[in-house]
């Protein structure tokens, strides 16, 4: 069997920027909310960026 041919292009642009990140705990430990990490991202104005909730890797 003959294996597909993957491309790669490479990337159009990558930007080095400086953010905050806040790791802290969420939940209060029952099923449906367990206590997780989470990480909160917020650029150097204090804005909100974005956030990963590790309750999907649980």
């Amino acid at each position: 069997m003959e294996k597909p041919k993957i491309e790669h292009r490479p990337p159009d642009k990558v930007d080095v920027m400086k953010v905050i990140k806040i790791q802290s705990l969420r939940g209060n430990g029952t099923k449906d909310n367990p206590v997780r990490e989470i990480y909160q991202y917020f650029d150097m104005s204090g804005e909100f960026i974005f956030e990963i909730d590790t309750i999907n890797y649980l």
